[in-house]
């Protein structure tokens, strides 16, 4: 989805001040009057991490790495620092630099300051991530150890009990998932992670019918949401039974979500498949119905899984 790009050299912090870059130093600017801070000032290492956050945010990933960089060099330990560093380098693929980050920022060897630095930030947010991390690397005992270790820390932190349970799924651990499921549904009212999630189940099984059941009657109960959309498109194209309802449900995710490449992909595909089964068709009528395969596991796109924080 496109963002908004703002005017170059000033991003909004907070109600009222505003962070310019002038220099190699921050600069506060508010209520008719600029101040320069130095790096003594609490605000400071705050200000690189909100300006790092909102490059990030915009696509400017290389200003997001310098102001990182910056913020770093004078405070090397610094938690919100390390974390942003760690999502940035996540998202260029850089994966051994952002498991750095995350055990450095674990390992809490920051100096007291005062400070607004968000709950769980340098504890269970990060294990979480770290272990998200992981999993995509397909190390999943160490995933698991470490979003154990995060519910351990913070036994309500949804991420972390989803992260769990997206793990089970993928290692076919079906007892352990439906615990896991639960826990979401009820206790940590997530009720709309849940369904998907055991409508993914029956997807795996291949019981297409259960699948199609659940996720119908999820898109009925929540008609915005794109996920649970995306997963009954992958049903669809993965049962190869009825294209044109999988186009329509692949429409239908692009008219919620028009940047959906996934989807775009699946459409294109899906459509290609289905001129070849027309132009098969009118050589031998025998074709159109026996030959539609749908779409293979390695063609279908799955997107729409569970942002980091």
């Amino acid at each position: 989805m496109a963002r908004q790009t703002p005017g170059p050299a000033a991003t909004p912090v907070a109600a009222g001040p505003v962070l310019l870059v002038s220099g190699a130093w921050p600069v506060v600017s508010g209520g008719g009057r600029t101040a320069r801070s130095g790096p003594a000032d609490s605000i400071v290492r705050k200000l690189y991490a909100v300006l790092a956050q909102c490059q990030r945010r915009m696509g400017q990933r290389a200003k997001a790495l310098a102001a990182c960089a910056a913020g770093r060099a004078l405070y090397p330990d610094d938690v919100e620092l390390l974390f942003q560093e760690a999502l940035e380098r996540a998202e260029e693929k850089d994966g051994v630099g952002a498991e750095q980050c995350y055990l450095q920022a674990l390992a809490n060897r920051e100096r007291a300051h005062f400070g607004s630095v968000l709950t769980g930030l340098g504890s269970y947010i990060a294990r979480s991530n770290l272990a998200r991390l992981y999993f995509e690397q397909g190390r999943a005992a160490e995933g698991e150890a470490q979003w154990r270790a995060a519910l351990a820390e913070a036994p309500r932190f949804g991420p972390a009990e989803l992260g769990l349970a997206e793990l089970y799924l993928a290692q076919g651990r079906w007892p352990e998932l439906e615990d896991a499921v639960g826990h979401l549904g009820n206790g940590l009212a997530m009720p709309l992670e849940a369904a998907v999630l055991r409508a993914r189940a029956c997807l795996v099984r291949k019981e297409f019918a259960n699948a199609r059941r659940l996720l119908a009657e999820t898109i009925t109960q929540y008609p915005r949401e794109v996920w649970p959309r995306v997963i009954f498109s992958h049903c669809l194209l993965e049962q190869g039974s009825d294209p044109q309802a999988a186009e329509q449900a692949l429409l239908d995710i692009l008219e919620l979500d028009p940047e959906n490449a996934g989807a775009r992909h699946n459409l294109e595909i899906l459509r290609e498949r289905t001129e070849l089964e027309c132009r098969r068709s009118r050589s031998d009528p025998a074709l159109a119905v026996c030959h539609w395969s749908g779409v293979s596991a390695a063609e279908v796109n799955p997107l729409g899984q569970q942002a980091q924080l």
